[in-house]
């Protein structure tokens, strides 16, 4: 019985996922957002001049406004002729507005995109330009292994300017005022959370809103309980399973929501929100990434009140020093820009300057050799350097590791029912014993070898079945059927 009920929340949670609308990207910079066609994002040019468009996410802090600012007009003054136009986007929506222009044929000369398995379909597809020979201009400053998440079948696809990591903000004021320590086990994390919520003061500062500010959180749980290596093969697919480890984590996450570890209206705040919380004293613990932790935290009046740690070890499958992070993100160019070298210089001469700017006033990690820190940096900052140096390994966050529609929909389910999506995985492998990932996969195929046979198209049936890239879903088509789409013989 509890399968069936299962199966059915599955199906309905598929139906809900293929037929909702997709959001538009918001255009920061513009008064309204054009429709992707496959002009728009063509580059222009005037008698000798070069104009390249940019998109990147929506600047976070003052330090990024002025780190882009600064590293567009230094690459305009040592390359006359040239002119960058950057348009922002808000975050999720822009996700969106990506694959729509990949599938369009209508990205621009240089964009932000995710390292792992967000970009593939995309360099799969051929749409992304390859930058091996121009990266060979700056390998000196910057290191070869910090491009391997920008790596795809051996070749370099993006360049990057941070390197990134999950950590735990706290206020040492609150926990000097109750006698605590930084936990270092997990045992130790609950009873701190206990003293706390016995003394009515909520833990933790957290967005359940914004999906990735809950999935920090479980993430964190999810390495700390199974390990690295066991974690990456089982969300790629790649020879792992979700076994007890999983689920131990899940239950982990169970036990501080119930006990009232997170905020009580978390659902309802976003990420900006939820941080109010911590700065404003109310919550002695937030767990971010560094480049929003670090700024938000060295803003303070009050910023040596605050310290950083590393999130607790849950078992002995991890230890504390095996890090939520890596550089997971990256800027590409475009395979069909009509000036592809100037792009991929841009690329790297402007990733450079923002990496040397950032860490000048201590918000980023440089991904980029000998960057130093700025004089009067908050003694947290060097703590942050210091803890990362360390790191015994780094994995980078599930949805950006997964294959983009795999991480889409698990968030999808997550969003539509309340919970985690590592949550929702790990209770239902427990009680019918197949992975979501796998029922996802096999729901979406029966369906597409049905919409096959009454005649529509490839792009039509990727679009009912919940994949955005065509060139994606052809591929999930013949491992599922042994056979391309085309030449499928419906029986």
């Amino acid at each position: 019985m509890k399968r069936k009920y299962i199966s059915c929340l599955l199906a309905l949670s598929m139906i809900s996922c293929m037929t909702a609308g997709c959001g538009t990207a918001k255009n920061i910079e513009k008064s309204e957002q054009p429709e992707v066609n496959t002009t728009a994002a063509k580059t222009t040019s005037g008698e000798g001049a070069v104009t390249l468009e940019m998109w990147t996410l929506l600047n976070q802090t003052d330090v990024e406004s002025e780190a882009w600012k600064s590293a567009i007009a230094e690459y305009e003054a040592n390359h006359p002729g040239i002119t960058v136009n950057r348009t922002q986007y808000e975050g999720e929506a822009y996700k969106m507005k990506l694959k729509s222009a990949v599938a369009a044929d209508a990205l621009p000369d240089i964009f932000f995109s995710w390292t792992g398995g967000f970009s593939q379909p995309f360099v799969e597809a051929g749409k992304v330009y390859p930058l091996d020979d121009t990266y060979t201009m700056f390998e000196s400053d910057l290191s070869s292994s910090m491009l391997d998440t920008c790596r795809y079948h051996e070749q370099l696809y993006g360049a990057v300017i941070t390197l990134s990591a999950s950590l735990l903000y706290y206020n040492q004021s609150m926990f000097d005022e109750y006698g605590l320590k930084v936990p270092e086990t997990y045992d130790e994390l609950i009873t701190v959370c206990q003293k706390f919520i016995d003394n009515g003061i909520t833990p933790f500062a957290i967005s359940a809103k914004d999906t990735w500010g809950l999935a920090t959180m479980m993430d964190q749980l999810m390495l700390k309980c199974v390990g690295r290596d066991d974690v990456v093969n089982t969300i790629t697919r790649n020879g792992g399973t979700v076994d007890e480890r999983f689920l131990d984590a899940a239950n982990k996450f169970v036990q501080l929501k119930q006990m009232g570890a997170f905020l009580e209206n978390a659902s309802g705040i976003n990420t900006d929100e939820a941080y109010q919380y911590y700065i404003n004293g109310t919550c002695p613990m937030w767990l971010m990434v560094d480049s929003l932790g670090n700024s938000v935290t060295a803003n303070l009046e009050n910023a040596e009140d605050y310290g950083v740690a590393l999130f607790p070890a849950c078992s002995e499958n991890a230890t504390t020093k095996d890090m939520m992070g890596g550089c997971g993100e990256m800027y590409c160019v475009s395979s069909s820009s009509d000036y592809s070298e100037e792009a991929a210089t841009a690329v790297f001469e402007i990733c450079r300057s923002i990496a040397k700017y950032t860490s000048e006033k201590g918000s980023y990690t440089s991904a980029w050799n000998n960057q130093p820190l700025g004089e009067g940096s908050p003694a947290f900052i060097y703590d942050v350097e210091t803890l990362k140096a360390e790191a015994d390994s780094y994995m980078l966050w599930w949805d950006t590791t997964m294959v983009a529609a795999d991480a889409q929909e698990y968030g999808a389910i997550a969003e539509q029912f309340g919970y985690n999506a590592s949550y929702i995985s790990s209770y239902y492998k427990k009680e019918t014993g197949i992975s979501l990932s796998d029922e996802i996969f096999r729901y979406r195929m029966e369906q597409a070898v049905r919409y096959k046979k009454s005649g529509l198209k490839m792009y039509l049936v990727a679009q009912k079945v919940g994949i955005a890239d065509p060139y994606y879903f052809s591929k999930c088509f013949k491992k599922y059927t042994g056979s391309n789409f085309k030449t499928y013989e419906v029986k």
